[in-house]
């Protein structure tokens, strides 16, 4: 994505409420993947969820639906982008229903998404 410093923080705070230059995102260091981690791994599932849904949305905005951009879809990616929306979407709607909620992020960075 295109975000400066500045940009990143104004994402944050106009969409989420959320003052992401806070000292607790920047664990491990300041940059910008490392504050959204920390995000991840700090805040409660339906505000993570809805902040992955908002850059989701932001990143179409931009480039346009992620099948517009492919030229030939695996079917992989396109299964994981329903599953997360459909997963983000729950994620938030259960939020706002229910106050105790987990972190997002409980497993490790390092891992990676497997279908």
């Amino acid at each position: 994505m295109d975000f400066s410093d500045r940009t990143f923080a104004d994402f944050f705070s106009e969409e989420l409420r959320v003052d992401i230059d806070d000292p607790k995102y920047f664990q491990g260091g300041g940059s910008k993947g490392r504050r959204l981690r920390a995000f991840l791994q700090i805040e409660q599932e339906p505000l993570a969820a809805r902040g992955l849904r908002k850059l989701w949305e932001y990143r179409d905005a931009i480039n346009g639906p992620a099948s517009s951009t492919d030229e030939k879809p695996d079917i992989r990616t396109t299964g994981s982008l329903t599953w997360f929306m459909r997963w983000t979407a729950k994620a938030v709607s259960v939020g706002r229903s229910q106050k105790a909620r987990r972190p997002l992020l409980s497993i490790p960075l390092n891992r990676r998404w497997r279908n």
